[in-house]
């Protein structure tokens, strides 16, 4: 049980009804700070263990799957749906006339997308049950980690995966290349700011 977070207590706000939950203090930080400190090893293999071990009973009504299809989302792409928008009433009319979050091949596998588009479906009799979901994630994990041979399905089941690993190595690398030429430019900016200090001064001087 040391795994569980304990509550604490729950209020509501009286004007807009919105529930407030007080929980224990998390030293790990929440699952977007543990992605984003930890997203160079979080390959393929830990994001569909992750959705397995987060699939629950929790998830058992269609509102609840279309929440655990946004986590399936950040669990994938390590970014939180709609980062680029403003969070604000705009976006929420966006999301009921059927806005999704964009992730595309080779982002994820074709079939990982499929399932969690599914959870997002406006029709409640689409969506993915719990079961189904869990028995989903459990044959992509078989799969993507099976060393034997296997059938063909099975292939290209796992295929995608490995493909969308190849994809996230890559991506990050491109990351860190990015950084460190901006890490670069700010050096080579700052000793402009410096000259032009040291220059100031000795006109002033």
């Amino acid at each position: 049980m040391n795994d569980i977070l304990n509550v604490y207590g729950i209020s509501q706000i009286l004007d807009t009804k919105d529930f407030i939950i007080v929980l224990e203090f998390a030293e790990g930080g929440s699952y977007n700070n543990w992605i984003n400190k930890n997203y160079k090893d979080f390959d393929w293999k830990n994001k569909i263990r992750t959705s397995l071990m987060l699939r629950s009973k929790a998830y058992a009504q269609a509102e609840d799957i279309c929440s655990f299809g946004m986590i399936m989302y950040f669990t994938a792409t390590g970014k939180q749906p709609f980062v680029n928008c403003a969070h604000d009433h705009h976006l929420t009319l966006k999301i009921c006339n059927g806005t999704k979050p964009e992730i595309n091949v080779p982002e994820a596998p074709k079939c990982y997308i499929d399932l969690m588009k599914r959870c997002w479906d406006s029709n409640l009799e689409n969506r993915s049950n719990a079961i189904e979901m869990h028995e989903l994630m459990e044959s992509f994990y078989d799969y993507y980690n099976s060393c034997k041979k296997v059938e063909t399905s099975a292939i290209e089941i796992r295929k995608p995966f490995k493909e969308a690993e190849i994809h996230r190595k890559t991506y990050r690398t491109s990351l860190l290349l990015r950084k460190e030429v901006n890490i670069q430019k700010l050096f080579t900016q700052l000793g402009y700011l410096i000259l032009l200090q040291r220059i100031f001064q000795n006109l002033i001087f």
